[in-house]
């Protein structure tokens, strides 16, 4: 299934066009979402391609959100058989769906709940109170699911509200241990809350569209890299860009090096081509591409100067006229973002003041913060806290303190330091803690210390030697802070 431009989404049926979003020719946009929902005879098509395809995980709550617009009876087995798949955390947007499902889905939820052993029904005893039903078998699966398991199980009594459970929580709360303040106050809790239960009107009216931006491209990460290659020939400009920066990240093999040397040569986009420049960093030590790269670097157009630089910066080999080329990028117009990214690649504390100059709110950059952590600017890392609160620096806030806040470098403190960023952090999602975990493991190997958290216990204890020293910087060829499992090189210092 080849990329499909978005003038022909109109032209193609919603049936190729799910196929080609699974794969990732296409993105979940507004558009696509149009082109899915606004003709009236879509329906058909996206339940033929549900019943008939194994099409990736990834796509399924977007196949949630298209059964939801619709709702239509034939959605019930769809659903049922998504929450038998995350029985143990069924995402909010199938809990929508199946709310405005309704009576419909009763019946088969308490089949499905039948079906489980106790302990794995407290997400659907959880759906079924809130269906907004009264009926005596639902009230007595969430009794069964409070006797099973008293703090998990009043919550969806309190969502179900019906007087009728109050006895029972009257009753339990008596077995209470006096000394289990938690818990009784729970208990008293869901009581207050079902003397003071109003039935919800009904489900909001549902918006799609509010989940999906205006415009999304291909899913590179989806595509092998020879689909990558051909969108990379033969896209619309915008897809080209994305094509030749998607492989950034990626091991490449000879045939794809050399695809990338011909973009960023001849490709007629100059964006196009700093993207194929920044991808190729990694060969920067082949001397026919060192040579372009050299040349770009001091004379491209702005925006495949900027690639070549970067590329560069996070190469093999930092010579003094490659640091005077990313100097020379930060005064370009436009290309002060992608000069910070040199920057903090280059692992080069020369450039410390730049990083400074671009931490002054509304305007903060993302790479000045990343700066802070990977020049090891450890004096700068208590303006991190406050943008711990912002999403769009969230991310590089944290890998910035993990790898630079002052602090005693020891294994023994390292746990206690994750506690300490989480608390600062207000908590951190599983993701943020897999990211701050890799920061603190690669800051004690940059000291010549053993990791603590990812730990491969046949590997030898670093020798302090070998080691960078005290730098708070990260080795080309270590793993990379950010948590990908990719080394340094392969991934931020791409």
């Amino acid at each position: 299934m080849p990329y499909i431009p978005p003038d022909q989404y109109a032209s193609t049926s919603a049936y190729d066009l799910l196929e080609a979003a699974s794969q990732g020719f296409i993105g979940f946009d507004q558009r696509l979402i149009h082109a899915l929902v606004d003709p009236p005879d879509r329906l058909p098509d996206i339940l033929r391609y549900i019943a008939e395809k194994d099409f990736p995980r990834e796509i399924r709550l977007d196949l949630v959100f298209l059964l939801h617009y619709f709702n239509p009876p034939e959605a019930i087995p769809y659903y049922i058989r998504a929450i038998e798949e995350d029985l143990e955390n069924v995402p909010d947007p199938l809990t929508d769906a199946v709310v405005a499902a309704g009576e419909r889905i009763l019946e088969p939820l308490l089949e499905l709940y039948n079906r489980l052993e106790e302990d794995q029904g407290q997400e659907v005893a959880f759906l079924l109170a809130g269906l907004g039903i009264r009926d005596d078998r639902i009230l007595n699966i969430l009794l069964e699911q409070l006797e099973y398991d008293a703090e998990g199980g009043s919550i969806p009594l309190a969502l179900y509200g019906d007087l009728a459970a109050i006895p029972h929580l009257q009753k339990l709360l008596g077995e209470v241990a006096p000394e289990d303040n938690y818990l009784r106050h729970q208990i008293q809790t869901t009581i207050k809350e079902i003397e003071t239960f109003e039935a919800p009107s009904g489900p909001e009216p549902f918006n799609i569209f509010e989940y999906y931006p205006e415009e999304a491209g291909p899913e590179f990460e989806l595509l092998s890299a020879d689909e990558r290659l051909s969108l990379l020939s033969n896209g619309p400009v915008d897809i080209r860009r994305e094509a030749a920066a998607s492989f950034s990240n990626a091991e490449l093999t000879t045939p794809v090096r050399d695809r990338l040397f011909e973009a960023a040569q001849h490709d007629p986009d100059p964006e196009v081509r700093g993207n194929a420049w920044q991808a190729l960093y990694n060969f920067d030590e082949d001397p026919n591409i060192r040579s372009a790269m050299m040349k770009v670097a001091r004379e491209g157009e702005p925006a495949e100067r900027a690639g070549a630089v970067v590329a560069l910066a996070s190469g093999h080999e930092l010579s003094e006229e490659v640091l005077e080329l990313i100097e020379a990028l930060y005064e370009v117009p436009g290309q002060r973002e992608k000069a910070l990214e040199a920057m903090w690649k280059s692992l080069d504390r020369r450039f410390q003041r730049h990083v400074l100059e671009n931490l002054e709110p509304p305007d903060i950059s993302p790479n000045a913060v990343l700066g802070i952590g990977y020049l090891g600017l450890s004096s700068e890392t208590n303006r991190l806290i406050p943008w711990f609160k912002l999403d769009e620096i969230r991310q590089e806030a944290l890998i910035a303190y993990a790898f630079a806040a002052p602090i005693e470098l020891s294994r023994m403190r390292m746990k206690p330091f994750l506690r300490r960023i989480g608390q600062l952090a207000d908590g951190l999602s599983p993701e943020e803690e897999v990211i701050v975990k890799e920061a603190i493991d690669q800051r004690l190997e940059a000291n010549g210390l053993k990791r603590v958290f990812n730990v491969d216990e046949d590997e030898p204890e670093p020798e302090p030697a070998a080691a960078q020293l005290k730098s708070n910087k990260v080795g080309r060829n270590d793993p990379c802070p950010c948590g990908s499992g990719k080394k340094y090189k392969k991934c931020h210092g791409a």
